[in-house]
């Protein structure tokens, strides 16, 4: 096809608003080892008529408007083209980095330094998980599920699972039994990202100050 018959039928495509274009939700930056989201914006094209063009690298068709790239190579900067009806009509370039550290951190939204007071305990809502700013979102996790644990000073415990973020009625009434100096132990925490993909988080201690 020649370069003139090819930028007319482009001309076509534009101006009856059927061009596909990358979606202002693409992520920004490619991330070696995992899997990239490759976003189109379909614009009432056909999906069957857009393809896509990286090199190097592997990627697959993971539904009508969404393509997966995983990075195994350090090479500074990807080019991926876009194509319709075998048409270039855009080209991205996007940088190639090594995913940042998470720097995540897992905390009661009225707790401080590992420590809740008795006076804020019952108005405990959710159990936060928090992160650099500059880890990408794609990866955040949000809380799945957890195991609760309340322990007296006298050796005492009751336990029960929580499956999300949010603080039950049941775990307020297990709080409202504590008192100064009892313990909340939070144990196999796992978290779940936005391709359902699931991680554990550890677990970690609080003490019920005064």
């Amino acid at each position: 096809m020649s370069h003139l018959l090819s930028a007319t039928i482009l001309l076509l495509l534009i101006n009856t608003a059927q061009i596909p274009s990358f979606s202002v939700e693409m992520p920004s930056k490619i991330y070696l080892g995992v899997e990239n989201p490759i976003l189109i914006k379909m614009n009432g094209a056909q999906p069957d008529e857009i393809s896509i063009k990286i090199v190097p690298g592997n990627y697959y068709k993971k539904n009508d408007s969404t393509f997966i790239y995983v990075a195994n190579q350090e090479i500074g900067e990807l080019k991926i083209k876009l194509y319709y009806k075998n048409i270039l009509v855009e080209t991205r370039t996007l940088p190639v980095e090594h995913i940042p550290e998470p720097g995540s951190s897992i905390r009661y939204d009225t707790e401080i330094n590992g420590k809740i007071s008795m006076s804020k305990l019952l108005s405990t809502s959710k159990l936060l998980l928090e992160y650099n700013t500059d880890y990408p979102i794609q990866f955040h996790n949000k809380i799945n599920s957890y195991i609760l644990t309340c322990k007296n000073v006298y050796g005492g415990k009751s336990a029960l699972q929580l499956n999300s973020e949010i603080i039950s009625e049941d775990a307020i009434t297990l709080f409202k039994m504590l008192k100064a100096g009892d313990v909340i132990s939070l144990s196999n925490i796992t978290g779940r990202n936005s391709s359902n993909q699931y991680s554990n988080l550890g677990s970690k201690i609080i003490v019920i100050s005064d």
